[in-house]
């Protein structure tokens, strides 16, 4: 999968067929042609000579020659069992080990393990921030103590390139922006830790019981915190000032949620619990729900609606919206997968499920019902996305993850061309 051929001439195909695609085998000098290339024994004067010739034969008898352009190298990143992949880097992927507590870093290029670390001893490690070279992680520790068992996180930030630990603190992360990661202590101090140094931004003390949440889809620039008294702050991430304080006009046990302008808390009553919705700056909510148990959560969802049991809600009225529906992915006409843009092409992927030779497949579109496959990409069916200088398809237990260096697709598109 890691070697180098040649292509096989220039085939379109037509979005809309349901047929699968079908490759084909080159003609059979192609192959000959390919297995002396490989062999590397002949003496290279003699080598070109033959190579010559037989492009000429090939081409007499195929009708054509075969392209041009070798087709890029395909680099087996390596096989990762335990999460998703996360990238450090332009050119750097991580995952957790199977046993979930020790972080590998491995290089896109294909040349393999960077450097591993294991942190804490319960898991699950995983990034918390990256910026400038390093990237904090943070895993879980347990302590037994008699019939008590004590489990909390810390954070260690180490150098994307060496995996040499540059700070760590003993304090469980609560966000992690681009350049700026929140942690809070066993004392309940909240403080603001700049990635790349682990130098102390800003601290604000708190009750060990205060709750805080980052506001979701801010981007990490502000923060909610609910006192035990009912006061409720919000706080800027960058410098942990407190842009708003209000108190609600009776005590939450939970804070469950913020997005934009609203908190969501929730209350223990006699027959299960109660969720209320606040407005930034209001004291009493300006809607509830009460639901005859305790065990259910509140998420956003379903583009801007509120997800409460089997129902979505206005998250500004508390009006009904329904059932959630889970919508099913479009079937892209042909099978072919829309992945992303590169060099002004549209870039896109067919499953295995529909390649005569069981490989996931790279095409680019040519017209708006026609693709140009250009390469196999091995026998999977992983999620595939483009990051920094790298095409990257995640792997499996059963199967590596690979990539592809995106200018190595120059020669193939440039024979490609503009869209027609």
């Amino acid at each position: 999968m890691a070697g180098r051929t040649r292509s096989y001439g220039v085939t379109l195909i037509d979005l809309g067929e349901p047929s699968r695609y079908d490759p084909g085998r080159p003609p059979p000098l192609q192959q000959l042609l390919r297995k002396l290339l490989a062999a590397g024994n002949a003496v290279r004067a003699r080598r070109v000579a033959v190579v010559a010739l037989l492009v000429v034969l090939t081409g007499a008898l195929a009708g054509a020659g075969p392209g041009a352009e070798p087709l890029p190298t395909v680099h087996r990143v390596g096989r990762f069992v335990a999460s998703p992949s996360v990238f450090a880097s332009a050119d750097v992927v991580l995952n957790a080990a199977p046993d979930g507590q020790t972080m590998i870093a491995s290089a896109l290029d294909g040349s393999g393990e960077k450097w591993r670390l294991s942190v804490g001893n319960a898991g699950p490690v995983r990034v918390v921030a990256t910026a400038r070279g390093v990237t904090v992680l943070a895993g879980g520790l347990m302590a037994v103590d008699g019939d008590a068992v004590f489990y909390w996180e810390s954070v260690v930030a180490v150098d994307v390139r060496t995996g040499e630990v540059v700070w760590r603190r003993n304090e469980e992360p609560v966000f992690g922006a681009t350049d700026l990661v929140v942690v809070r202590a066993k004392s309940g101090a909240l403080s603001g830790v700049d990635v790349s140094t682990g130098r102390l931004v800003w601290r604000t003390e708190l009750p060990v019981n205060a709750q805080v949440v980052p506001i979701s889809e801010e981007g990490g620039r502000e923060l909610v915190i609910l006192r035990p008294d009912g006061t409720i702050e919000v706080v800027t991430t960058a410098t942990g000032r407190v842009a708003a304080t209000w108190r609600v006009s009776r005590p939450a046990k939970g804070l469950t949620l913020a997005w934009r302008d609203l908190v969501v808390l929730q209350s223990a009553t006699e027959r299960g619990s109660r969720i209320e919705v606040f407005r930034r700056g209001g004291s009493n909510p300006l809607w509830h729900l009460d639901f005859p148990t305790t065990e259910f959560f509140v998420y956003l969802c379903a583009d801007h609606w509120f997800c409460v049991p089997d129902e979505l809600v206005d998250p500004y009225t508390g009006a009904g919206g329904g059932k959630p529906v889970e919508q099913p992915a479009a079937e892209q006409p042909g099978h072919w997968d829309p992945l992303g843009e590169y060099a002004g092409h549209q870039l896109v992927t067919l499953d295995p499920r529909f390649t005569a030779d069981s490989q996931l497949w790279l095409g680019v579109v040519r017209t708006a019902n026609q693709v140009r496959p250009l390469m196999p990409l091995g026998g999977r069916a992983n999620a595939c996305i483009l990051i920094g200088n790298w095409l990257y398809c995640d792997g499996s237990a059963v199967v590596d993850a690979v990539s592809v260096r995106l200018s190595d697709l120059d020669g193939l598109l440039a024979e490609v061309g503009g869209l027609a």
